[in-house]
């Protein structure tokens, strides 16, 4: 075989080697740097304590927002929390304004704030200003907000009577205690002491964010029943 021979040999012996496929043992693990996994993409990080500096920084827990009346009024601050729902947020301003929840409608940058978002959702930050404009509203409905329940057999009533809506269940199960108290313990035996009360408050910001829009009364009632948990 001439050497023009044997090199075509050859080359049409390792062609169809690499064509061949790869066939690993069970127990094959690759090199690591032949791996090239990623990581999905995190989502909206909270620390579960702040840093020792934050820590001792009031304005780092809470933040100053202004809210301004688009229509006469005068502006006035309030203190939230960043992760205060929006609706928490009307509720106080219906009783520093005098300003029905029903009727309010925030916006900032142009932008109108859910009542089941955060402060945080949007960005907002210490000193900035939230505009206030006031909706017209029904004579009934703003009566409704402001009335209180007449007794507890009348709630049961209607809850029988008409179809409970999954904020209704979530603001009755707010007002028992005993589910506040199952809640602290369960956060306890699974965070421990160091990190439970934390974790609790976080819940607690996030479960009047599912209540809704609340009344200065219905905000009342829900921290009395977590209190009362202790």
């Amino acid at each position: 075989m001439s050497p023009a021979e044997e090199l075509k040999f050859a080359t049409h012996f390792l062609h169809q080697l690499a064509s061949q496929p790869i066939q690993y043992q069970l127990n094959y693990e690759p090199p690591l740097s032949n791996c090239h996994a990623t990581l999905p993409p995190a989502s909206r990080p909270f620390p579960l304590r702040e840093p020792d500096d934050a820590a001792t920084s009031p304005s780092a827990k809470e933040l100053e927002i202004n809210i301004k009346p688009l229509k006469g009024g005068q502006v006035f601050t309030i203190h939230s929390s960043r992760l205060e729902p929006i609706g928490d947020i009307k509720s106080r301003i219906a009783t520093e304004a005098g300003i029905p929840i029903a009727a309010q409608r925030l916006v900032y940058n142009g932008k109108g704030l859910v009542d089941t978002k955060t402060l945080l959702d949007y960005e907002i930050v210490s000193g900035a200003t939230i505009h206030l404009l006031k909706k017209p509203v029904a004579a009934s409905q703003e009566k409704h907000e402001e009335a209180p329940t007449d007794t507890a057999h009348s709630r049961s009533k209607a809850t029988h009577t008409t179809s409970t809506s999954p904020t209704d269940v979530f603001k009755i199960k707010g007002n028992n205690p005993a589910f506040w108290k199952e809640l602290r313990e369960l956060t306890g035996q699974h965070f421990g002491p160091e990190h439970a009360g934390v974790v609790f408050g976080e819940f607690v910001k996030s479960y009047h964010g599912l209540c809704g829009p609340l009344t200065v009364r219905e905000r009342d009632a829900l921290k009395k029943a977590e209190a009362a948990s202790v």
